[in-house]
């Protein structure tokens, strides 16, 4: 039985963009509102008639969300698009294509352990993507679906990364580890410093869920297990925010940021 795709409506204008160059066939319906405001995404439009997109035009903001069925504003601008939901890859196929790579330079993977927040996801994916970590290890329970939300929120950037679904986040950290690459745990106490870690080519960071970290379980088989230092004990950082900082601190560490 063939099962069908679900549809997102994208709203952000960077990720319309972003799909509309990567995988046009996937976006089914452009929305925009007449006059200026079609006139400032001109190059999107352009995009969907390149990519034979339909393309439908509203007399005003308010057509658009009753097309829409959303009842609000929030985050919507004057132009929106029904996308097919991002499918994930798998694990094997894509560690192949990583091995094959003629590409020899350092390589940031991201591996995500229980983050069922979309705003988190879509937040860390954007700096991901910034900071040179282009495939991202989600699990495939226990985190928040590739939505509009995720998408949204990453401006695009889901449509430039290798995004791999992964059924056992233990076996994947001990595959990865096979084939060359040192794990790195974050995790909310008793871990070492970024420091620590010495210089290599190929690094996994694998970031947890706010408050909690990497789950012991996944944490235990890693290379190394890092803390981020807080001047205040008591209080603890968002997952997107410390995402951010060990995304940095990795990229510097193996000299993305360098090249």
């Amino acid at each position: 039985m063939k099962i069908s795709r679900l549809i997102d409506v994208y709203t952000h204008p960077h990720a319309i963009e972003a799909a509309l160059k990567s995988r046009p066939r996937d976006v089914v319906q452009l929305c925009v509102v007449e006059g200026e405001p079609a006139r400032t995404y001109a190059g999107i439009l352009s995009l969907a008639e390149e990519g034979r997109v339909e393309i439908v035009n509203f007399r005003s903001h308010q057509h658009l969300l009753d097309h829409l069925r959303r009842p609000d504003t929030e985050g919507l601008r004057n132009i929106a698009a029904f996308v097919y939901r991002y499918e994930l890859r798998s694990f094997e196929e894509s560690l192949k294509k990583l091995a094959d790579s003629p590409i020899k330079e350092p390589q940031l993977l991201l591996m995500l352990d229980s983050l069922s927040d979309p705003q988190n996801v879509g937040a860390i994916l954007r700096t991901a993507h910034g900071l040179g970590a282009d495939v991202v290890l989600f699990p495939q329970r226990r985190t928040a679906p590739i939505t509009a939300t995720v998408a949204n929120v990453a401006v695009g950037a889901i449509e430039k990364m290798q995004l791999i679904e992964v059924v056992n986040l233990n076996r994947a950290v001990e595959k990865l580890k096979e084939e060359g690459y040192w794990t790195v745990g974050l995790v909310v106490e008793g871990g070492g410093t970024f420091d620590q870690i010495p210089e290599v080519e190929k690094v996994v960071l694998v970031i947890g869920s706010e408050g909690k970290g990497v789950r012991p379980s996944i944490a235990k088989p890693c290379d190394f297990r890092v803390t981020i230092p807080m001047r205040r004990a008591d209080f603890c950082l968002n997952a997107s925010v410390a995402a951010g900082i060990a995304l940095y601190e990795m990229s510097r560490k193996i000299h993305l940021l360098t090249r």
